[in-house]
């Protein structure tokens, strides 16, 4: 009768294991759904320019300027970075008025998802970002 009962019980425990398990996954797959989508190359015609973004952000443009990444003055193929180098091609969000569903929106994305458009240039400059006072903080975005 025990060994019953340890039988019946261990298939319980696994069955429940296994469930959970089911649902961890499915959460890390709606988190995943905020990330910032890998798609092909963008086109070139969906990119707006700096200047144009200085149109209506001129104050975050200024600002800019002390942010070490406009010190990099040449990068992929010759081109400097950019507003739409991190947030993404601005047609879309010119064309709609300034619709902020058009662009890039760091203060909305998960701490994971910012850390993988980031990682879109850094990767191999920082092998150890997970370690980084950025991957740090990531982490604690992700305790339950």
């Amino acid at each position: 009768m025990r060994r019953m009962l340890f039988c019946v019980a261990l298939i319980v425990a696994v069955f429940c294991f296994w469930k959970a398990v089911r649902v961890s996954a499915a959460g890390a797959d709606k988190q995943q759904s905020s990330t910032p989508k890998k798609t092909s190359k963008p086109d070139p015609a969906d990119f707006v320019g700096s200047e144009t973004c200085m149109g209506c952000h001129e104050d975050i443009g200024k600002k800019f300027a002390e942010n070490p990444h406009s010190r990099l003055a040449m990068l992929h193929g010759g081109k400097r970075v950019t507003c739409e180098s991190c947030h993404g091609p601005g047609r879309e969000h010119v064309e709609g008025g300034g619709d902020i569903e058009k662009i890039i929106r760091f203060s909305k994305l998960t701490p994971k998802a910012t850390d993988e458009k980031c990682l879109t240039c850094h990767e191999a400059a920082h092998p150890n970002f997970e370690r980084s006072a950025h991957g740090e903080a990531g982490k604690l975005h992700e305790l339950p």
